[in-house]
């Protein structure tokens, strides 16, 4: 390790320069809003593809796990895992943060997986040297990889817990890494390539676009879809319509015209995306189009791991039998992309997107991705001003509900049906803000539609919160004059045994008592009937508690502890 470390750290001093340059030019209301998401697939099915385990290794404890969110059926089918989904984008630390999507997409049989284990490694450090050891194995607890020729990760895979970092503006970001299965080759159609390649690209921040020795010109076609839909994008008024495209070119044979690491790699990208006169029309236009749709475009150029690691059939993935210089780049690579100062926050119109807001996303794109047919560009820019529609919908309802919550929620006591009306009426005007102030696409009748339907489904939870409130009341109505009646009845009965004992004189007490709580007893009656002075049913309510809490609830106790000593209860348990 020492010789690792001492050659990283030589190559970070040499070239921090030239990589940093090149990296910094870049509660739930239940049943009603679950309506809306209905019309996004509700496939709970897990079909996901195992491999032997004397060559798959999945990660175990409690540190996170690999979690299939696109399964790949047969033939040639795709559903959501929408389980899983939720798992990831509704945990607490992700549902309401900004969040940055890492994704590796590419050829199969290219190391994506293997790739990605080495950006868990760094996140688990927290990115503190030695982040990388020779004595470890750095495929232990990670993503489920195979050595050989055979494809092994099938649909979409996700990491299921999410690393909370810090951006360059130190905001925490929830962090989330994406595994697809190969494209292009292999045992994947064109279709499911363009699919999943589209999927993955659409979701994330930080899109790594894995390729092997070189940059082709097939490679650039794969993204022609991605091209036309940023034409109709930027017609609606968006700049980029994606974010951080990174060609990581595998297995790199010349160093000696383009060095590895970031530098290089940025050289040879310019070099690719050159324009000229001469050129055909056709790949002119691809190249211009392809700067315009990603607000940054980077490449990495990383060297050959060693044969002990592709050859052996027994590589483990121990670092040791990787070769120095694979090692090297990969220390510079995973930083060059999730350091703080690089970190890419998922955006949409320069507005950070929350974890439940991509979610929304992630199942529309799904949707139109899911289909025989390979996707229209159109087709997929209607379906993109419904997901922010969708979103922007998400934002103002989740308001909504967590402030009627926190002022009429469980365990707050009865308020007047006027309170909560109005309560209900500013809070609505402030969602229904909230979603007009929500970067959006798309025609102003679609979203008056979903403004629309958005007031009325604040009117049913309105409806939801009254209907709450009255059973609170309808507890309160029985507690109270309860209470009240029997220390009622009580003094009675005490008065009468002081007469029958000819202790007269001290009889005139339990009923000066019993007159006074029948007083707040009619008072409290009063109150209810007509509507008025709430503030002093209040009151009655606090004394009645206070009498429950002083006299009757030790009782009780008492009788209940004895109870249980005989063997039995006075309440069914």
């Amino acid at each position: 390790m020492a010789s690792f470390a001492a050659s990283a750290q030589k190559a970070s001093d040499d070239e921090s320069d030239s990589v940093n340059s090149g990296a910094r030019q870049a509660s739930r209301k239940p049943g009603r809003y679950e309506e809306v998401r209905q019309q996004m697939s509700n496939t709970e099915s897990i079909m996901q593809r195992k491999a032997s385990p004397e060559t798959s290794r999945t990660s175990v404890g409690g540190r996170g796990r690999p979690l299939q969110v696109v399964v790949a059926n047969e033939p040639y089918q795709f559903s959501l895992n929408t389980a899983s989904l939720k798992q990831i984008f509704q945990d607490p630390r992700v549902v309401d943060s900004k969040v940055a999507i890492l994704s590796v997409a590419g050829s199969c049989r290219h190391g994506k997986s293997f790739l990605l284990n080495f950006f868990l490694k760094y996140l688990r450090a927290q990115g503190a040297l030695p982040w990388l050891n020779n004595e470890e194995n750095v495929l232990e607890d990670g993503f489920s990889w195979v050595t050989g020729v055979e494809p092994h990760t099938s649909g979409i895979v996700m990491w299921s817990e999410p690393f909370m970092v810090r951006d360059s503006k130190g905001d925490t970001v929830a962090l989330l890494l994406m595994d697809t299965q190969g494209a292009f080759n292999c045992e994947s159609t064109l279709k499911e390539s363009i699919h999943i390649f589209s999927l993955s690209v659409m979701i994330s921040s930080i899109q790594i676009y894995n390729l092997s020795s070189n940059i082709h010109e097939t490679d650039l076609q794969h993204l022609q879809l991605f091209t036309e839909y940023s034409k109709l994008a930027m017609a609606e008024g968006i700049d980029r319509a994606f974010q951080h495209l990174v060609f990581l070119v595998r297995d790199w044979q010349y160093p000696y015209q383009y060095p590895y690491g970031a530098a290089g790699g940025q050289a040879l990208i310019e070099r690719r995306l050159q324009t000229f006169d001469s050129q055909h029309p056709e790949l002119r236009d691809l190249r211009e189009e392809l700067r315009k749709c990603f607000s940054r475009i980077s490449c990495f150029l990383l060297p050959h791991p060693g044969f002990k690691a592709t050859v052996g059939e027994h590589f483990k993935g121990e670092i040791k039998d990787l070769e120095e210089g694979f090692k090297t780049s990969i220390f510079h690579l995973v930083p060059f992309l999730i350091g703080k100062d690089n970190l890419v926050v998922k955006e949409f119109k320069k507005s950070p997107l929350t974890g439940k807001e991509i979610m929304e996303y992630f199942m529309t794109y799904f949707n139109i991705f899911r289909t025989n047919e390979l996707p229209h560009p159109k087709s997929v820019l209607q379906m993109t001003s419904e997901a922010n529609n969708l979103a922007a919908t998400t934002v103002a309802q989740d308001h909504y509900t967590k402030t009627m919550n926190r002022k009429f929620g469980e365990g707050k006591p009865y308020a007047e049906p006027k309170a909560i009306r109005t309560q209900h009426e500013i809070t609505k005007q402030e969602s229904l803000r909230i979603f007009d102030l929500t970067p959006k696409m798309g025609s102003q009748e679609l979203s008056d539609a979903y403004a629309r339907k958005l007031d009325a489904h604040l009117d049913e939870w309105f409806v939801e919160f009254a209907k709450s409130n009255d059973l609170k009341v309808t507890g309160q109505l029985g507690m109270t004059p309860g209470i009240l009646f029997v220390t009622i009845v009580v003094l009675y009965t005490i008065s009468g045994l002081l007469t029958l004992l000819s202790l007269d004189f001290l009889s005139f007490v339990p009923d000066v008592v019993s007159y006074c709580v029948v007083g707040l007893l009619v008072t409290w009656l009063l109150v209810k009937y007509t509507g008025e002075h709430q503030d002093v049913s209040d009151v009655v309510d606090g004394i009645a508690v206070a009498i429950w809490q002083a006299v009757y609830l030790p009782i009780w106790i008492r009788i209940d502890h004895n109870a249980a000593k005989d063997g039995s209860s006075p309440t069914p348990r």
